[in-house]
This record gives structure tokens, sequence and C-alpha cells, in this order.
């Protein structure tokens, strides 16, 4: 199967709290929940960042 994963943008790993909502959590867990799936490859391009620095990151990101 592939799959195509698109979501906010998840916290910098090891600092769980920066970037804190309910969707950035349930983004977490479902990505921690497919990566365990039997049979499903994840190829994940992820854009970690503190809520403070998204702005930041998010154009070298898209580019």
């Amino acid at each position: 199967m592939r799959l195509l994963f698109v979501s906010h943008s998840f916290p910098p790993a090891g600092r769980p709290l920066s970037n804190v909502g309910g969707m950035q959590r349930v983004a977490t867990e479902l990505h921690a929940a497919l990566r365990r799936q039997p049979g499903l490859t994840l190829e994940s391009l992820v854009l970690r960042a503190s809520w403070d620095t998204t702005h930041l990151k998010t154009p070298p990101f898209l580019a």
C-alpha cells in the first residue's frame, strides 16, 4: 500500500511540548501508529518545528 500522509508540523524530536495542540497530538499519534503497521511502508517527510519557529522553517521545507 502507498500512503501520502499530510499533516500539521510535528514538534522537534525530544521536545513534544514545544508545538502542542490537539491536531499536532493526533498527527503524531497517527504517524506512530502507521509506522507500526506490518505490510505498510511509510516514507515520511516531516517538518519538525516549535510553534515560535514554524514561520521560519516552513518556506525552505516547501521549496
